[in-house]
């Protein structure tokens, strides 16, 4: 496990491992930390550790936390500059080949599947622009399982167009209702499949190995391991794109540039170092033994500590042992003679402290040790020294690799080699050439030797500008991943932003609909309460628990209601009905059929009272609707024009003798044959004044009117009797007129009256 990263955020990434297989131990600590931290904000959780609890309380968050890891930023033709360098290399090795059965390409780390569909239809433009018959097969690989089912789906939202143009959208996509999906002749030439490149099996005699942006979240341990299994899949020749941020990690004797600027790299034909290793293996922390030795007592312990100090002073050259910024962490026998503290701030760095001329031996070594498990041997470093004047230096670097909690510190031993021990030059020459041919030589081998030491100082030069391009490639993608964090939150953002728009639009729609509801509701509601109340009919509406919902004015005169009422069951209200009202509403509620009797109330008025299941639109029983109707007023003109006048009529033409009805403003309603020969109009007569018809002579106006005091011998005698027609009270007057001269007719007039008529 890396040791930058704590020790909360390594068991959260093993407890990952051990739900879902792939471990992350061995990529990035800085984009893994970013990643887990942001499921603890979203959380609200302060500290893993408390994150790591909810994990082991809550398996899905752990899938979600996965999903979380696999950063799956990508789109079509993404870096289309990138893509035309791709299609000019890929129109080049065309050119080349020989007829092959099939044309195969890999995607590693497809994500959703654009970047391989992008791969085919790039491949399928450029075979069909060169005339070729030529079958071709990509084959992309992830390990989301999600990812993968949406990739075979192919369908992808309508903001494409931008990525591909009009013209590839149109002969590679069909639109649907929901955005746009990949056609099948497409779909054909792509094949998806769940994958993880550190530990199953590589897709192998591959043409193109497209893998961009997945490199940048692994440490250079882990891409060191799989630059040489791409090279491994690719047959001789073939071609490998990385991400602008990525490189081949070092090992440039396997690829051979073809564009820098996009990495794009052709395979060379050479021996792959590549052996197929359980990576998951390599990368897991070792297992303590079963067996731990026995603790020895402390006076034990002192003896051989002593013992073994007395045998490394012995044994073993002055050593220092650093960490990889060069800090002193352990010193071992006399360094003085090599370091010193440096003037100023006390430092611990190896390199501030080593004497002059030895600063940047000690550089170099460091930086080489760092990068290999070989040591590292600098051998004649002149130093000179109080002690060992005219002796050379001897400096190793080891990098120490167990046990575990020592593993990445550097180990540098300083020995004296004496000047004797340096090769001497020919004999042969200095004797030829006497003293002065001795003092060249001497000049000569002092000039190779500062030679040689300018050599080797450039080239510790040139190892630390690698080393300084190195870490700044290493900022770099670490810049780059940060940057495809955020541009895959950017996206989740603009996602979130667009279903919130789309979401206040459908509500803002709903709230029009149910604002243009309420209006409709309250106009109709507006409607309904007019037209009760110009019914100038007493109603009352209940519901099933026989509460009320709604009354007329008119009926507050018969049930003792106001406003607040509302929703008060009917019978808590003081009514002025002397009938069970609510006996009869609950005989409607379960019959569900109408009711209608006549009532009285205290007064002793009568009312005609209408009971009716009050109905839904959907013809669901949801109360009751009472209506009283009063009689005699609001019936009165009902029972003339129903009762009162056919009555009359059927009277009048039933007659023998000559009749006529009238009605109170002795208006002619009905009249027989007989009755015309007694007026000067011919009928008909409905509707005419009953003085418009009346002869000269016949005094209908004594008649209509008797004048008050006059008698019998004066042509008239008038006698009264009361009678009960059965439709009211009435009187019978009998009158005898004088019509002519000479003759006398008796008159009966019955008057009486009809439920207030």
């Amino acid at each position: 496990a890396p040791a930058e990263l704590p020790g909360a955020y390594r068991q959260i990434l093993q407890l990952v491992r051990d739900r879902t297989g792939h471990d992350f131990l061995a990529y990035k600590a800085s984009t893994m930390r970013r990643r887990i931290d942001r499921r603890l904000h979203i959380h609200q959780i302060d500290s893993p550790e408390q994150y790591l609890r909810l994990l082991e309380e809550r398996s899905h968050e752990v899938d979600l936390l996965f999903s979380e890891l696999l950063i799956g930023v990508t789109t079509f033709f993404r870096d289309p500059a990138a893509f035309e360098a791709l299609g000019e290399a890929l129109r080049e090795m065309l050119e080349h080949l020989d007829d092959a059965p099939e044309f195969r390409a890999w995607v590693p780390a497809c994500a959703t599947g654009e970047e391989a569909y992008s791969i085919a239809i790039l491949l399928r433009e450029i075979i069909d622009r060169s005339g070729r018959s030529l079958n071709f097969q990509v084959f992309g690989t992830d390990i989301d399982a999600n990812a993968i089912n949406k990739a075979r789906i192919a369908r992808y939202p309508t903001g494409i167009v931008d990525e591909l143009g009009e013209d590839r959208l149109h002969r590679n996509f069909a639109s649907d209702e929901s955005g746009y999906r990949v056609l099948k002749h497409v779909r054909d030439s792509v094949i998806f499949a769940q994958q993880n490149i550190l530990k199953d099996p590589p897709f192998v005699r591959l043409h193109l190995l497209c893998c961009r942006n997945l490199l940048i979240y692994m440490k250079q341990e882990l891409q060191r391991q799989i630059i040489p299994l791409f090279h491994y899949a690719l047959r001789p020749g073939g071609l490998l794109m990385l991400g602008p941020s990525e490189g081949v990690a070092g090992m440039e004797e396997l690829f051979e540039p073809v564009n820098k600027r996009w990495k794009l790299f052709r395979r060379r034909d050479v021996a792959t170092p590549y052996r197929r290793l359980p990576f998951g293996a390599t990368l897991k922390t070792p297992e303590r033994p079963a067996t731990e030795p026995a603790e020895k007592s402390p006076q034990e312990s002192a003896y051989l500590q002593s013992i073994e100090r007395a045998l490394l002073n012995k044994l073993v050259a002055p050593t220092v042992v650093v960490d990889m910024k060069g800090d002193i962490v352990f010193v071992h026998g006399r360094i003085g003679d090599f370091l010193e503290p440096p003037a100023g701030r006390p430092s611990s760095n190896v390199i501030e402290m080593a004497r002059p001329g030895l600063g940047a031996e000690l550089a170099a070594v460091l930086r080489q040790a760092l990068h290999q498990s070989e040591p590292v041997v600098r051998r004649g470093i002149q130093l000179k020294t109080e002690e060992e004047e005219g002796s050379s230096v001897v400096l190793t670097g080891h990098r120490i690799e167990s046990p575990e909690t020592l593993r990445g510190l550097i180990a540098l031993t300083f020995r004296y080699t004496p000047s004797a021990e340096l090769p001497a030059p020919p004999k042969e020459k200095v004797e030829e050439g006497g003293e002065w041919e001795k003092a060249e030589t001497e000049r000569e081998q002092e000039l190779q030797e500062r030679l040689r030491y300018t050599k080797e100082s450039l080239h510790a030069a040139i190892e630390e500008l690698e080393t300084s391009n190195e870490e700044l490639k290493a900022a770099n993608e670490e810049l780059q991943s940060a940057n495809e964090e955020l541009q895959s939150v950017n996206e989740e953002l603009e996602t979130s932003r667009e279903e919130a728009q789309s979401l206040n639009e459908e509500l803002q729609s709903v709230n029009v609909e149910l604002q243009d509801k309420v209006d409709e509701l309250a106009k109709a509601n507006d409607d309904m309460q007019n037209l009760l109340d110009n019914t100038d009919v007493a109603a009352i509406f209940l519901d099933r628990n026989l509460r009320i919902k709604r009354f007329t004015e008119k009926a507050t005169k018969l049930v003792r209601m106001i406003p607040s009422d509302i929703g008060r069951p009917l019978s808590d209200l003081s009514m002025k009905i002397a009938h069970d009202l609510i006996g009869d509403a609950q005989h409607v509620l379960r019959t569900r059929e109408s009711l209608e009797r006549e009532v009285l109330d205290t007064d002793g008025e009568l009312y005609l009272m209408r009971m009716r299941p009050y109905r839904t639109g959907q013809g669901a029983v949801e109360g009751v609707a009472i209506s009283l109707l009063d009689i005699r007023a609001g019936g009165a003109e009902f029972v003339w024009r129903e009762v009162a006048v056919p009555l009359a009529v059927a009277l009048v033409e039933a007659a023998p003798g000559p009749m006529v009805a009238l009605d109170p403003q002795w208006r002619i309603l009905a009249a027989n044959k007989s009755f015309a020969p007694w007026v000067e109009a011919a009928p008909p007569y409905d509707g005419t004044p009953l003085r418009e018809l009346g002869p000269g002579t016949w005094k209908l106006e004594a008649l209509m009117e008797p004048p008050e005091g006059e008698s019998a011998e004066a042509g008239f005698r008038v006698a009264t009797s009361a009678v009960n027609t059965g439709l009211g009270e009435g009187e019978i007057h009998v009158r005898e007129v004088q019509v002519l001269p000479g003759k006398r007719y008796t008159i009966r007039l019955l008057a009486f009256e009809i439920s207030g008529t």
